[in-house]
């Protein structure tokens, strides 16, 4: 997995709130080939019903996205097409370090079979 896309208050911080609900995203290339971007989310306003389309298209090009929390009915439809990683703090550059090392075997992802969380940690 190369790009990963966190749901942030500012470029520094993850947000505390929903992922969809997120001011921006920061994308981490986890193969450091390029540094991170930030991309200001149009859409933090907008109805969870029709919102979690477009942060899709917003996010196309990542693979997976990291969350703090999010609403169940975008968890279901985002975790179709991203794997979803839960953050372990609020520091966007201890996390980008971590993906950078481990990518997102380090973290809890979604397991849409369980619908819930679990550990990749073998």
């Amino acid at each position: 997995m190369n790009l990963i896309a966190l749901g942030c208050a500012d470029p520094a911080h993850m947000f505390d709130g929903h992922f969809g609900e997120s001011p921006g995203f920061t994308i981490v290339d986890c193969d450091g080939v390029r540094p991170d971007e930030w991309r200001d989310n149009p859409w933090s306003q907008e109805p969870l019903t029709t919102r979690p389309p477009k942060i899709a298209a917003l996010l196309g090009d990542c693979d997976a996205i990291m969350v703090r929390a999010i609403a169940r009915a975008g968890l279901d439809q985002l975790s179709q097409r991203f794997v979803v990683a839960l953050a372990t703090g609020d520091e966007v550059a201890q996390l980008a370090a971590q993906l950078t090392s481990d990518g997102v075997a380090g973290f809890r992802q979604f397991d849409r079979s369980l619908g819930k969380f679990v550990s990749t940690a073998r």
